[in-house]
Formats: C-alpha cells, structure tokens, sequence
C-alpha cells in the first residue's frame, strides 16, 4: 500500500468511527488507525534514515568503531536504520547495544560515526 493510500486509509477510518455508535466497531477502527500508523511511523523513520546518510560523509567502517563504550551513530548498509549506540562487553559477552536493544551477530551494524555537536 502506498504511502497516499495509507493517509486515505486514515481519513475513512476517521470518518467512520465518527459516525459509528457501536464501542466495539470504534474499537475495532482505532486498532486499523494504530496499524496504519505505525506503518507510517516506520516509513518515516526509513526515509529520514536514508536522508542523513545521504547527507552524512563522516561515516567510517565499523571496524575501526571504538569499543570503549563510547556512544556513537550507528549504520546499516541497506540505510533503513541510523540508531546511537556503543558497544557493550558483559560475562564474556561483546555486542552493539543501541536505543532498540542488543545486536550480538545479528544485523550487526556495518559503518559508526561520531555524534555531531547539537546545533547551537
């Protein structure tokens, strides 16, 4: 589904819900709306993703990343997906640790950058 037919999508949930007297039908339309938006969310966050690496040329190979546990920009290779992270050793266990959790061997990411200063 497009992204246009997502946002349509949206308005006639909306319409109906609002002519809807039944709980269990709004129900059912708020959980089609969540769905839709979540999807919108997630193409969001891809698209803004693909932008800033586009737009970023300080990205390094993630061999030579810092494994100090300083926190840094991390990247994938399909640029779908910029997150901060560091990397993380415990119990004999070394892996990526972002905002989303442990990449321990799967995902890993392929390029880091350092996090640029805030704009001022």
């Amino acid at each position: 589904m497009s992204t246009e037919q997502l946002l349509l999508k949206l308005a006639d949930l909306h319409k109906q819900a609002t002519k809807e007297r039944s709980h269990f039908y709004v129900g059912s339309i708020l959980m089609e709306c969540a769905t839709a938006l979540m999807e919108l969310e997630d193409r969001l966050t891809k698209l803004n993703a693909k932008v800033f690496l586009s737009k970023t040329a300080d990205w390094r190979s993630i061999a030579i990343a810092p494994r100090d546990g300083t926190e840094v920009l991390l990247g994938w290779d399909y640029g779908e997906l910029v997150l901060s992270g560091h990397w993380h050793s415990f119990r004999g266990r070394d892996e990526w640790t972002t905002s989303r959790g442990p990449y321990a061997g799967r995902h890993d990411p392929t390029h880091w950058m350092p996090i640029p200063e805030p704009p001022k």
